[in-house]
């Protein structure tokens, strides 16, 4: 018997509608105007760094794998090729002695190692000497460095609670990336911290390498402005670098 023919399906039918790929763009974040009054805060805190920055520097301040925060650990490189125009491999930001900032690495043979933030505690065996430390990274065809990446903790300073300032002393260096806490202002946003939070107390000689809502600064500057700006609470990013003073000889 012959079966009936079956009917013509429609153009398309059978077929799984393609899917229609909507991606909206996110909005891009609204970043409020700072004030007046805001942006002559943010001024004074400026110009306030800037003036201490000389009398710190001369004052006696205390003492390939992708690692983890927290870690401190040895780069080892040879055959290390210069940078163009006498670059040092790496440039430091030396706000304290002790344990410079890493501010740029400027040796592709280093990079896999060592990032922008890190902290150099040793530089070819040579320890607390500006001078000499320079020199080695400027000429040494070799490195055998010893690095620490301290972990961050996050501070909230309520600002709104205390006069409008955040309790804290700074310093910094124009081409740095973070922020030396010198000293902390009596009955202060960060005293106040430190009385409600005895496990996560900030310190003379801490770095604030963050501030919440201000993503991988261009340099100190940010920072300073960012937290001067903020009209009541900001949360700050702080490590304690000179804790990799405790690291003890090389590994065998």
């Amino acid at each position: 018997p012959m079966l009936p023919k079956a009917a013509a399906n429609p153009k398309g039918a059978g077929k799984a509608p393609a899917a229609v790929a909507s991606k909206a763009k996110a909005p891009a974040p609204v970043v409020p105007k700072a004030s007046a009054s805001s942006k002559a805060s943010a001024a004074d805190f400026l110009a306030e760094a800037a003036q201490r920055a000389p009398k710190l520097a001369a004052s006696s301040l205390p003492r390939g794998p992708v690692w983890p925060e927290g870690a401190e650990f040895w780069v080892r490189t040879e055959r290390l090729v210069a940078p163009e125009g006498g670059l040092p491999v790496i440039e430091l930001d030396y706000l304290d002695e002790r344990i410079p900032h890493v501010v740029r690495v400027n040796a592709p043979q280093l990079r896999s190692q060592l990032k922008v933030g890190d902290f150099l505690v040793e530089v070819n065996g040579i320890r607390e000497n500006r001078e000499k430390m320079l020199a080695v990274l400027r000429t040494a065809s070799s490195l055998e460095l010893l690095v620490c990446r301290p972990p961050t903790f996050a501070v909230e300073l309520n600002k709104g609670a205390c006069a409008g300032s955040a309790g804290v002393n700074i310093t910094r260096v124009p081409d740095g990336i973070s922020l030396l806490i010198e000293d902390l202002k009596p009955n202060g946003a960060a005293e106040l911290w430190n009385k409600q939070h005895l496990d996560k107390q900030i310190f003379p000689l801490d770095r604030i390498v963050g501030v919440k809502g201000l993503f991988r600064p261009s340099c100190a500057d940010d920072l300073t402005m960012t937290i001067a700006a903020a009209p009541t609470k900001v949360v700050v990013y702080v490590c304690r670098p000179r804790d990799a003073f405790r690291v003890g000889s090389k590994p065998s």
